[in-house]
């Protein structure tokens, strides 16, 4: 019951909304057929004209570049010529509730639909009021609901941390010691304790956040998977930086794999030296070797810095330092074969970080929609049912005007977005 009046609320907070999206009315109880649609299925695999995907009960059923005669009185047919057909975005870094205490959470609901307009079907949230994001997901996870699905954690830090940093005020954790989705670690913690107390509650993954001595992140990370959830961390989570949470599922920001000193105040040749250093290559090869999702996060570093990069003094000869920085570890990971995942780190637009990754990465665009998608569920464990357009996956999936390989931003030029199976149009 409270449940459904939950579900209500929402609801109507959402109609009349300016960023909710309209439902396509189809037959339900028959199949959809996507037909003469160019298929880019997120695994990195070339695009594929003239495909045909055919959905029951939310899921894909079919794929096939053969044409077929179907049955318009048994089956949903949309005919997609001059269309691009890509897996459902996932944004895989938001922070959702910073600013949801100032509206008294309706920004939130509001937030998360925005992102859904924008081809964003599921969101890795990375540390907040865990009760209402519990809310948030219940609801979201409705296929008739066009919001973004929600993926949440419990945070892990020291008490240093927990006790002085004032961000905790603006994500609504508040009496720490009590609530499930947080654990203050010290040695005299029982790991498995909290951590079982943390998934009862409902939460995907632990996030290792910061002060946490390296042999505690260990048992963290170990004791997460052998509890089924996800362990996400920062690089620089403590004192032995990112090769002590080498073991989690991802590894977030790239300059905390390159440094975990504050960055403004080292040299460029400082910069460069710890880029080349053998550490920071064991680091990626063994993220390479452990298919360690590496969450880089370029906009929310770079965007504030690009103004700077024309300078001609030391400050602008800095940024430029670190922008190649940044740029060059991710580079250098992608080359290595370490799964680059985007996040905005903000509810931003996914777009903008892709764009990033083509423009000042080089990465390929092919790879970029992989990133996006496939290494994003990777990094949530939901890759199984999310993240391609392959049979037996759930039907996630954006419907472009344009061709995001000939310009990735490209992906916001938006026809549709299907949520398992349901349709919705601007």
């Amino acid at each position: 019951m409270k449940k459904t009046i939950l579900i209500s609320i929402i609801a109507g907070t959402l109609t009349g909304c300016s960023v909710n999206m309209k439902t396509v009315r189809i037959n339900t109880e028959q199949s959809i057929v996507l037909v003469n649609v160019t298929l880019i299925d997120g695994t990195g695999a070339k695009a594929k004209p003239h495909s045909t995907i055919v959905i029951k009960d939310g899921r894909i059923l079919e794929i096939s570049n053969i044409r077929k005669d179907f049955d318009a009185t048994t089956a949903n047919i949309i005919d997609l010529e001059g269309k691009y057909l890509i897996p459902g975005l996932i944004d895989g870094h938001v922070h959702i509730l910073d600013e949801s205490k100032k509206s008294k959470g309706a920004k939130a609901e509001k937030t998360i639909a925005k992102m859904f307009r924008k081809g964003v079907t599921s969101i890795r949230d990375m540390a907040g009021n865990a009760k209402r994001l519990k809310e948030l997901k219940e609801v979201a996870l409705q296929p008739t609901t066009p919001m973004a699905r929600v993926y949440y954690a419990t945070l892990v830090a020291g008490p240093e941390f927990m006790a002085t940093d004032p961000r905790l005020k603006d994500v609504e954790i508040l009496d720490l010691h009590e609530n499930p989705w947080v654990i203050v670690i010290t040695d005299s913690t029982d790991i498995p304790k909290e951590i079982a107390r943390s998934k009862a509650f409902g939460v995907d993954a632990i996030k290792l956040y910061e002060k946490v001595p390296g042999h505690l992140a260990i048992e963290l990370i170990r004791e997460a998977k052998k509890q089924g959830l996800q362990a996400w961390a920062h690089g620089s989570v403590g004192i032995e930086g990112p090769i002590a949470v080498i073991e989690a599922h991802s590894l977030s920001h790239a300059q905390e794999i390159i440094v975990s000193d504050t960055l403004t105040t080292l040299s460029a040749s400082a910069f460069r030296k710890v880029l080349n250093a053998p550490a920071t290559e064991q680091i990626l090869l063994r993220m390479q070797q452990n298919n360690v999702v590496f969450d880089v996060t370029l906009g929310v570093t770079l965007k504030p810095l690009l103004k700077y990069e024309d300078w001609e003094d030391e400050i602008g000869e800095r940024v430029r330092s670190l922008i190649e920085c940044l740029v060059l570890v991710t580079k250098k990971a992608f080359d290595i074969g370490v799964p680059i995942g985007v996040g905005t780190d903000t509810e931003g637009d996914v777009a903008d970080e892709m764009k990033l990754l083509v423009t000042k990465v080089k990465m390929p665009k092919i790879q970029v929609i992989r990133a996006a998608t496939y290494n994003n569920a990777l990094a949530l464990g939901i890759e199984d049912d999310y993240g391609t357009i392959e049979v037996g996956k759930v039907a996630d999936m954006v419907i472009l005007n344009s061709d995001p390989l000939e310009d990735i931003t490209n992906v916001r030029d938006i026809k549709y977005v299907i949520k398992a199976g349901h349709i919705y149009s601007k």
